[in-house]
């Protein structure tokens, strides 16, 4: 990735693959990788532990994450590497044996410049700072980084290290900062602590960095209601809840032309509102609870789809589950020429590859192999043509009706 990386043409991103090829796998790595730039505590929760031996190969008993992102500011744009790398260790808990994060330099295709390095839960180098800086940085993260990001340490510890917080080291921090408060991963099952853990880290980044507090308020109002349910919130937040509900029903009426109104129901628990949302159709009112399973996934959906649109980069599973396919082909196309993020998504379905086929690099193709293949021009094949027939490198579909003969049939 260069300078001259122009994020419009990767609005939105398709993957496609066989089942069990690992597109799911793909989104739970996004989110493990949001919560080790976010909570600094997150290796320390034993259910956390738990999920990690489910998750992550068994066999070589590691899991390395690398990306590689744009943050665009005013005036330039700067292009990080971060990779982290977490391995099993005596005891057989995960911890962190190595964290990576670099600055691409000018337009170079492969020169960086290290801002920290981790390895074997020691910093080994970090640069833009002082000795004394440095060295407070060492004693402060001395013995934490085997369990916790530097960055999350850094972000966490703010008030600690008043000495470099206006410098170039904590600047990088801060906007690697802000790429993990922008990523949302949605999957059918939420994890309810994940906007939880977000808050906080949004109100610490407030708090000391003052020059980027209105950019910050945005992301709050983007990340400020909770798909939860119920619903909770401090009173205060409630007029947001009101303007989040009435959007939320302009959504729902191009789905459901005869929705009147989505109403909320409140009750109070000292400061703390509960609230429940009745879709309300005139002669009658239905709690979303007993919405149809299509309604309430759209109900779901319309939070991480409103951040892809205001400037979040989101990645959702399997988006293409219980939407008709007319509406979901018009909803990525609104992505692909009016939203301000990214939305990335895994789905079964061909018909959006017809509305991709013709944007940059917008499908990739996962296979058994684990690898990935990205959909290129050539000639007149369409890719939901040469999907379907098998034409994709290592995704054959080499199956036949006849196949299921033998395991249906009767003795």
């Amino acid at each position: 990735m260069n300078k001259n990386f122009k994020t419009d043409e990767y609005r939105v991103k398709g993957i496609y693959g066989e089942n069990g090829a690992g597109k799911s796998a793909i989104i739970t790595g996004v989110a493990i990788y949001k919560s080790l730039l976010l909570r600094d505590n997150y290796l320390r929760e034993s259910k956390v532990q738990e999920k990690l031996h489910e998750l992550i190969n068994k066999v070589s008993k590691n899991l390395k994450i690398s990306c590689e992102f744009v943050i665009t500011g005013a005036d330039k744009k700067s292009i990080f590497h971060h990779e982290i790398e977490l391995v099993q260790d005596q005891n057989e808990s995960f911890v962190i044996t190595h964290e990576l994060l670099q600055l691409k330099i000018n337009n170079s295709k492969n020169m960086y410049k290290t801002v920290y390095e981790t390895c074997d839960g020691m910093l080994s180098y970090v640069s833009y700072l002082d000795e004394n800086e440095e060295q407070d940085i060492r004693n402060k993260s001395m013995n934490l980084l085997s369990r916790q990001t530097l960055l999350s340490l850094v972000i966490a510890k703010t008030t600690d290290l008043k000495g470099f917080l206006d410098g170039e080291f904590y600047n990088n921090c801060f906007m690697v900062a802000i790429f993990g408060v922008l990523l949302t991963t949605h999957f059918d099952k939420e994890d309810e602590h994940e906007l939880y853990f977000q808050q906080l880290r949004i109100e610490q980044l407030r708090r000391e960095d003052a020059e980027e507090k209105a950019y910050i308020d945005e992301l709050e109002k983007m990340m400020l209601i909770s798909t939860n349910k119920p619903r909770r919130m401090p009173k205060e937040l409630y007029g947001e809840f009101e303007k989040y509900t009435k959007q939320l029903t302009d959504f729902i009426k191009v789905f459901k032309r005869d929705l009147k109104s989505i109403d909320i129901k409140k009750s109070e628990d000292g400061d703390i509102l509960q609230c429940e949302l009745n879709l309300n159709y005139g002669e009658y009112a239905v709690n979303e609870e007993f919405e149809s399973t299509g309604i309430k996934k759209l109900i779901e959906l319309y939070n991480s789809l409103a951040l892809a649109s205001m400037g979040g980069i989101v990645f959702i599973d399997e988006l293409d589950s219980n939407i008709n396919d007319v509406y979901l082909c018009r909803l990525i196309e609104y992505f692909m020429y009016y939203g301000e993020g990214q939305l990335c998504f895994t789905s079964h379905n061909i018909d959006p590859m017809m509305v991709l086929k013709d944007n940059k690099k917008s499908i990739d193709f996962l296979t058994g192999e684990n690898t990935i293949v990205p959909w290129t021009k050539n000639g007149n094949y369409t890719p939901d043509g040469s999907y379907r027939n098998g034409m994709i490198k290592n995704i054959p579909f080499n199956i036949e009706p006849s196949d299921f003969i033998q395991i249906f049939a009767r003795e």
